[in-house]
């Protein structure tokens, strides 16, 4: 089951890859050509080719691709004109696995992809693994496997329906339990065959010597009760059978006897034992495979964060994330050069997997920002929003903050999305110490929600940050934080930190001494929303 899991989680990345750049080649398609200067990013990155015609009348007319290629077959066109609208579908081809296929259907365009797939690729160099794609019969055999006779027929004949499961399956004289998971974006099933007694081997040992103790006093009653009536040792060897089956196959039904005496009593808690057994062994199973799906689902998401500290000669830059569920709503991101630094913050509405959607989509489009060079905090913020708004439709929105520094000019521009407003705590005066109101919040340049409504402007605002500076974001999850008694932590919380830090000369570790307080605030409360919030100090030359 681990190697199922593992595979399918590096097939779920790559398939999210390849959806992440479908969507941002869409948003460089302006209803009859590609930008050029997303045509160069997919050729650069080897991302693939995307194909978009126009289906007027039932004729589909032939717009633009990425990179050039031959014209679609007619079978593909008419399955494409057959989609309904908005439909996404995917499928691969086992004998070619580095690509995956995907056809989509937007209004009237009809768009279809030969993405660059390193998911299943990957999964295919993994021992014991095999795959099976019912629709095109296409069959890879798992190496554990490869010597067996007669396996195809056994094998797909148990894989069935649309979800994971284990099977019992007899090959070559011995049994094996096929554990499998049936993959949507590959319109395929993964599996894994091993060998049942390694499964059963420490519950056997258990059994067999459960057995034996058994089979000791079987044999002691037996002679004791030489004489006695027959019906004593027929029930006698129903007992023993049921229990010598369970001890050798792991598998049994429940002892059927009438009778009140011993060994009748003997059968019930058998019976008993059996029961929960089972039950012990389903939880387990059930168990396990949902905390690999949400596994999953945390592990895709923790790719999307940067990494939590930067050190340069100029600056030291931390950020701290804490989901409230497996699947958090919160995002942080940064990117620099030898001059400048960008950094943006964001709070999408809710959390969970709906909110990790979206998070997902506006890492999208800050990587896309960061390979286009762009550096504007309102132009990042106004083509994320462009994109929630076609993406959610209005039913999901994210708060957001973006901001760049500038090392030469020693001043801090942003933009803000209705994002809980920053803070910067300026470097005191030799033997002077700062207040409340010496705090600078950054209130300004201040627009709607990304996602709630196409028309949106966003500007941008300058404050000067100097050396010995600290600039510092949350997002809401940290002041409605709460511990034990069910206390908020609160924004006077925040406030009272930042200048306690700064008077005792401490403005530097601020996101250190904020992180252990709220780490020791909350302890293991369950907490009503995430937790995301990073420091910027300007170091002093």
């Amino acid at each position: 089951m681990e190697r199922i899991q593992d595979a399918t989680e590096v097939i779920d990345e790559g398939s999210g890859k390849v959806m992440e750049r479908l969507q941002t080649a869409l948003l460089f398609f302006d209803g009859a050509v590609f930008s050029p200067q997303i045509k160069t990013a997919a050729l650069q990155q080897g991302w693939g080719n995307i194909q978009i015609y126009r289906n007027i009348e039932g004729n589909a007319t032939f717009l633009d691709a990425l990179s050039e290629s031959p014209s679609l077959p007619p079978a593909q066109l008419q399955y494409l004109q057959k989609m309904p609208e908005g439909k996404v579908q995917t499928d691969v081809n086992l004998d070619r696995p580095e690509n995956m296929i995907v056809y989509y259907r937007k209004g009237d365009l009809l768009i279809y992809g030969q993405l660059t797939f390193d998911g299943l690729k990957d999964a295919n160099q993994k021992k014991n693994l095999g795959f099976w794609h019912p629709q095109k019969k296409q069959w890879k055999v798992p190496i554990g496997l490869t010597n067996a006779s007669d396996i195809h027929s056994p094998i797909t004949s148990q894989l069935t329906g649309q979800g994971s499961s284990v099977r019992e399956i007899r090959l070559n004289g011995n049994d094996y339990l096929i554990s499998y998971t049936w993959l949507p974006q590959l319109q395929a099933y993964m599996f894994q065959a091993f060998d049942k007694g390694q499964i059963y081997s420490v519950l056997q040992q258990t059994m067999n010597k459960t057995l034996l103790a058994s089979a000791l006093i079987i044999v002691l009653g037996l002679i004791a009760t030489f004489f006695s009536v027959d019906s004593l040792t027929q029930s006698i060897s129903v007992l023993a059978g049921g229990m010598s089956l369970f001890a050798s196959t792991g598998q049994s039904k429940p002892i059927q006897l009438k009778s009140n005496d011993e060994v009748g009593r003997m059968a019930k808690v058998f019976n008993s034992m059996l029961e929960k057994i089972q039950g012990l062994l389903r939880q387990t199973e059930e168990k396990a495979r949902m905390e690999a799906e949400l596994e999953t689902a945390k592990e895709v998401q923790t790719v999307l964060l940067p990494k939590p500290k930067v050190d340069t000669d100029h600056f030291t830059l931390k950020g701290f994330y804490q989901p409230a569920s497996e699947c958090g709503g919160d995002l942080w991101f940064h990117f620099n050069d030898d001059k400048r630094l960008f950094v943006f913050i964001a709070d999408a509405t809710g959390h969970g997997v709906p909110a990790a959607l979206i998070t997902a989509a506006a890492r999208s489009v800050l990587s896309l920002s960061m390979a286009e060079n762009m550096w504007d905090p309102s132009k990042v913020l106004s083509m994320m929003n462009q994109v929630l708004c076609d993406l959610a439709k209005g039913e999901k929105m994210m708060t957001a903050f973006a901001a760049l520094y500038d090392r030469d000019a020693g001043t801090l521009t942003y933009s803000n999305a209705s994002h809980d407003f920053p803070m910067i705590s300026p470097q005191p005066p030799e033997g002077k110490k700062i207040k409340k109101n010496d705090l600078v919040f950054l209130t300004e340049a201040n627009s709607k929600r990304l996602g709630e409504s196409r028309e949106s402007k966003f500007h941008t605002a300058t404050v000067p940050l100097m050396p010995g500076g600290v600039f510092f974001a949350y997002t809401d999850g940290l002041i409605d934080a709460v511990n034990g008694t069910g206390t908020a932590y609160g924004e006077r919380t925040v406030i009272k930190t930042a200048v306690d830090c700064t008077n005792r000369g401490s403005s530097k570790s601020l996101h250190d001494i904020m992180q252990k307080q709220i780490v020791e605030y909350i302890e293991n409360q369950e907490q009503p929303d995430d937790i995301t919030f990073l420091g910027l100090y300007i170091k002093q030359t």
